[in-house]
């Protein structure tokens, strides 16, 4: 219901005097002024506002480092264990900033001194297993190698070569180690890598990939974090299966597809950074080329072309058959011609190119082989094996740089002048990537020549090379140290993905014959010691595990030896050098002992057992004039 409006009772609004307004002023509550910010507050106050979290955070990481909570993942630490101060030496758990709780080979625990000694030329070598050594453990890997081989230069320097190497990485990984190797104050980073860019912790066949050039740096700083590993870090349990089936994801990348262009772009930012970090720095760097087994490495993954109708995949099979039964019966041309009408249908199948490979080498056409065992590799999708694609990319980021702080080396094709018939295969590695003890000391022989003439500039005396009895003298090798890489290796045949290749059981026999053979060129009570091994003591400490033995053993002149060789592999491990100044002191071999000693007090001097025995030495040395 509308209620009638009285115009008597309501007049319109009029005008209103001044006076009023202010009285109606009056009794009107007062209004804030309201001020604005300037540009420059306004963002000092939002960015203020961001921080308050992040100082919170680093506040809480800071708590956590103090009270000891977590693990120091970086790349250098102090060594401690009563060792001097400015001792410090690789972490051997950094590798869990790259790939979780899995325990990864690697980095060699070697210490060294900083501020590095006055007269001492140092290298650090970054990669993955072929670094460290596998299946040899790091003291027989082509990095001490290059060490032995610079030092009988006589260039008037102390070499050190500081090996960084950790299993199964891959550039993304390189990069950040890179990155923190120059606080060793290093004179030289060498960088081989490229095997593991498809399957490693990052790569684009990996289980673990998918991550980004441009923020694996952040991750990997994160990772480190004593936050990260409380939070996250703790909840990983370590996955005990061969790496080798614990990494890949994707074993069928084909060649030139767009995971295979995102591997080679991840490979040339990653290196990229390198460069930076090393220009930064002022710290030189060598980037070389990846070596591969061509000649007796078959391929672990051939796809047809896409688009064979079934006539024509028949078609292929029955030449590609019909080759092969040829090439068995030593019919090479009449081999090749069913080769070339298979490959009339497919040219993009690895195990063909491969096989037209073995024909041409058997028909001594040696330049042609090299191309078609070369195409076998890039072909073949399973990336366990760098593609000759990698070798322009590492030319190139090195021709970018644009300053002679970056060098490069194409040590594959090096390798390859020097190999028998310019092919790589079974006389230098031990399956697709590793290498044998030899073909370890070939690379190193052509890296130490380049970092002589190229990073040194003084002149390469070849003359100044050790002879192969020398060579063994000064690496200390044994003949378990044989034993147990052709083991591993055995085992990697007997696994996916190398026993997809189709030579795979031929491989085992093979190991299995040559693994029997050294076995029985040791003495019964060798081999009863070795046989007592597993496999987890070989690769985690084998001249410890062998040491232990022989000492319950009994075995007095196999001891001996085992020590002599071991103070030269490992001369700052203590728990073997003052052992082997034990052993001499007691034969009688006073200078030697003496020298075991000085070895073994440098790295602990306050060692009450070693003070002890310095002692007896002192005053059997002071006795005759008494």
């Amino acid at each position: 219901m509308t209620l009638p409006i009285d115009p008597s009772q309501h007049p319109p609004p009029g005008p209103v005097s001044d006076a009023a307004a202010q009285t109606v002023a009056k009794d009107l509550p007062s209004q804030p002024v309201v001020r604005r910010l300037s540009f420059r507050r306004k963002w000092c106050f939002r960015l203020l506002a961001m921080s308050l979290p992040l100082a919170g955070l680093v506040l809480i990481e800071l708590g956590l480092r103090w009270a000891s909570v977590g693990m120091d993942l970086g790349l250098v630490e102090s060594v401690g264990d009563g060792a001097p101060a400015q001792t410090f030496r690789f972490n051997p758990w950094t590798d869990q900033a790259y790939y979780g709780a899995t325990d990864l080979s690697g980095p060699e625990p070697r210490p060294f001194m900083l501020p590095k000694p006055e007269g001492t030329f140092r290298i650090v070598v970054v990669g993955g297993s072929t670094v460290v050594g596998f299946p040899y453990p790091s003291d027989l890997a082509f990095p001490r190698f290059l060490e032995i081989l610079l030092s009988q230069q006589g260039l008037n320097r102390k070499f050190e070569v500081l090996n960084a190497g950790i299993t199964a990485i891959n550039s993304f990984s390189e990069a950040d180690l890179v990155e923190q190797a120059v606080a060793c104050e290093p004179d030289l980073i060498l960088v081989y890598t490229g095997h593991n860019e498809f399957v490693g912790p990052g790569g684009v066949g990996s289980k673990f990939g998918g991550v980004s050039p441009r923020w694996s740096a952040a991750l990997f700083a994160a990772r480190r974090t004593r936050l990260y590993q409380i939070l996250l870090g703790g909840r990983g349990t370590p996955d005990n299966r061969p790496l080798d089936e614990q990494l890949p994801g994707d074993l069928k990348i084909p060649l030139g597809s767009a995971k295979f262009h995102a591997a080679e772009a991840c490979l040339r930012s990653n290196l990229n950074r390198m460069v930076d970090v090393a220009i930064r720095a002022r710290t030189p760097l060598l980037l070389t080329t990846p070596i591969t087994n061509l000649r007796h490495q078959y391929p672990l993954q051939s796809l047809s072309r896409e688009g064979l109708t079934n006539r024509e995949l028949s078609g292929f099979q029955d030449e590609l058959r019909r080759g092969e039964e040829l090439l068995v019966a030593e019919k090479y041309d009449a081999a090749l011609r069913a080769f070339d009408r298979a490959r009339a249908i497919d040219d993009g199948f690895a195990l063909l190119a491969f096989r037209r490979g073995q024909c041409l080498e058997s028909l001594e056409r040696w330049d042609e082989a090299l191309v078609e065992y070369q195409s076998a590799c890039d072909l073949d999708a399973c990336r366990f094996r760098a593609p000759s694609s990698f070798a322009r990319i590492f030319a190139d980021c090195a021709a970018g740089a644009r300053t002679a702080i970056v060098h490069f080396l194409d040590t594959a094709a090096q390798f390859a002048r020097e190999t028998p018939h310019g092919i790589p295969g079974r006389e230098s590695f031990l399956e697709h990537v590793h290498f044998t003890y030899a073909g370890n000391w070939h690379l190193a022989e052509i890296l130490a020549e380049d970092i002589t003439r190229q990073i040194l500039k003084e002149s390469w005396r070849a003359d100044r090379v050790p002879a192969e009895a020398v060579r063994d003298d000064l690496c200390g090798v044994l003949p378990q140290d044989h034993l147990m890489a052709e083991t591993m290796i055995l085992m990697m045949f007997e696994r996916l993905p190398l026993n997809q290749a189709d030579d795979a059981a031929l491989q085992q026999e093979q190991r299995r014959s040559r693994l029997q053979q050294r076995f029985f060129r040791l003495s019964p009570h060798e081999r009863e010691v070795f046989g007592d091994l597993s496999t987890e003591m070989m690769q985690a400490d084998m001249l410890g595990s062998l040491f232990a033995r022989y000492a319950a053993a009994g075995m007095n002149a196999e001891e001996g030896d085992l020590l002599r060789r071991a103070a030269v592999r490992q001369p700052w491990r203590f728990e073997l050098v003052f052992p082997l100044a034990q052993w001499e002191f007691q034969q009688g071999n006073i200078e030697r002992a003496q020298t075991a000693l000085g070895q073994a007090l440098k790295w602990k001097p306050d060692a009450p057992a070693a003070c002890q025995l310095r002692e007896r030495l002192q005053q059997l040395r002071t006795a005759p004039d008494r």
